[in-house]
């Protein structure tokens, strides 16, 4: 009567913290971080911060998608390759 019949019963995969941290190997304080900007959403579960993985999937596609564009943009705030030590003792020919 009051249910939509549309409706699907589909478990949803929660992630703590801790296993994003593991996933991505970030610092704690970096997830956080994108959980408090609200890049990251996450769901407070009693004392427990809790990652829906559909969430965490897409705030992935979402960090791909900066990565790839700032590949080509100018004066991009990524940070260039080490470079091989074995380079960086050779002259630079000009």
């Amino acid at each position: 009567m009051g249910t939509d019949s549309n409706a699907v019963d589909t478990p949803v995969e929660l992630y703590s913290v801790a296993s994003i941290t593991e996933r991505t190997d970030l610092s704690r304080t970096t997830i956080n971080q994108e959980m408090a900007t609200g890049r990251l959403r996450s769901l407070k579960v009693g004392t427990r911060r809790l990652i829906r993985s559909d969430d965490y999937h897409q705030w992935l596609s979402e960090l791909e998608s900066v990565v790839v564009d700032s590949d080509n943009e100018p004066g991009s705030s990524e940070v260039p390759p080490m470079r091989d030590p074995a380079e960086m003792a050779r002259p630079v020919e000009s």
